[in-house]
Formats: C-alpha cells, structure tokens, sequence
C-alpha cells in the first residue's frame, strides 16, 4: 500500500512539474540589455522591462519594442516602472523619471534637479511617492513636495517603497527601513 501512494505521488508531481515551460529571454531574443532592474505588468498586458543602460523594453508575449534617449526617454538606465491611473507608464531613470503616453515620452526632472535618481513609486489615495537618491518627493496636484526635507530625513537613498493594507508607506533605505503613516514615522535600523 505504502508503494502504491509512493507511486500515486510521484506521478502526480512529475506530471503536475510537467506543466510548467520556463523560456528565457535575452538580447538575441530582442530585450533591449541583459541586465534587468525593474518589471511590471501594465494593465494591458504587456510586460515592461526597465534595464541598465538599454532603456527599456515593452513584451507583448511574443516579441520586445524597445526605447531609449533615442525615442525620448531621459535616461536609459532605469530603475523603477509604474503604471498611473490614467494607464501612463513611469520610468524611474538615473536622471529623472519619464512618462509614456503610449505615442511618446514626457521627461520630467523633480524641481528641476538634475541626476537626481528616481528608484520608485506607489501611489496613496491621490498623491504619488517618488523614492529617490536624496530621499522621499510626494507629487500632489502637480507640485512637488519635498517630503524628506520637512521631516529632516535628509540624503536617504530610498531603495524600494511600499504600501501596506493600512495605506502606511514603508521605505527601504541605507539607513535602514521607515513605516510612515498619518505623520507618524517609525525608523528601524539605523539612527
């Protein structure tokens, strides 16, 4: 009995592992570099490949559409992908971030600061938080706010922001993690 189980068991995980196709893509399969910073499916479909020094590279399942400072992007060592509620695709470079409209790109410096790093975005209610190089930009109504300076949280390399089902805002930092939520920040890690 115990090796009919055996049996049943190993033939419904070989047949279950079976399934499963992994395909590789590189840049002879069309992706616009190798190296791979940041992925997002948008909500068409497509998969967006943000890479380090090619620009980025748009999948449609079949085959890449690539762009670069030669189709307008700002930078093309990019760091974080985003999709805005009006389906626009954000593209956090090492100089700004771009907007891309589906047709073309809008290049966007925060308070016109250049080589300022953009690393990521979430959204909370109708604000967007940009983490960057020299810390954390809210964009509310179109204006930028510079959110690390009126907290005297300076020079935080913001690595990664997320948003828990509190709508509090976590950030990853090299001085370690901060929950930020109605005012109220929590630093872990460093002082």
């Amino acid at each position: 009995m115990r090796y009919l189980i055996a049996s049943i068991l190993l033939f419904f995980t070989y047949t279950t592992l079976a399934q499963f196709k992994i395909e590789q893509y590189s840049v002879g399969e069309g992706l616009a570099q190798s190296q791979v910073y940041a992925m997002m499916e948008d909500s068409r479909g497509f998969i967006w490949m943000g890479t380090k020094g090619g620009g980025i590279s748009k999948f449609d399942g079949k085959k890449f559409t690539n762009y670069s400072t030669k189709n307008g992007l700002v930078n093309n060592y990019v760091l974080a992908i985003y999709e805005h509620t009006d389906g626009n695709i954000w593209i956090g470079t090492y100089d700004g971030y771009s907007i891309y409209n589906g047709l073309g790109f809008e290049s966007v410096r925060i308070n016109n600061k250049a080589n300022l790093v953009v690393t990521d975005f979430v959204r909370v209610e109708d604000k967007v938080w940009i983490g960057t190089s020299k810390g954390i930009v809210i964009l509310d109504n179109g204006k930028f706010t510079d959110w690390s300076a009126e907290n005297k949280l300076y020079k935080r390399h913001i690595f990664d922001l997320h948003v828990d089902e509190d709508n509090a805002v976590w950030a990853c930092s090299d001085d370690g993690m901060l929950r930020i939520k109605d005012g109220d920040i929590q630093q872990f890690g460093k002082d």
